[in-house]
């Protein structure tokens, strides 16, 4: 990880394939870098034009 850090490598993808890996001191990185994933937000859409 530290590897791509230093690359500048780091995306979405990339890091939730670290997260999923479990390992403790992956999560402990992450955790200490202040890295959190970006959470896309779900927006209301209407399903029929009866309202």
């Amino acid at each position: 990880m530290q590897k791509t850090l230093r690359a500048g490598k780091l995306n979405e993808k990339v890091l939730k394939l670290f997260i999923s890996t479990g390992k403790d001191e992956v999560l402990t990185l992450i955790r200490s870098l202040n890295i959190r994933p970006i959470v896309d937000p779900v927006l209301p859409t209407r399903c029929s034009e009866r309202f």
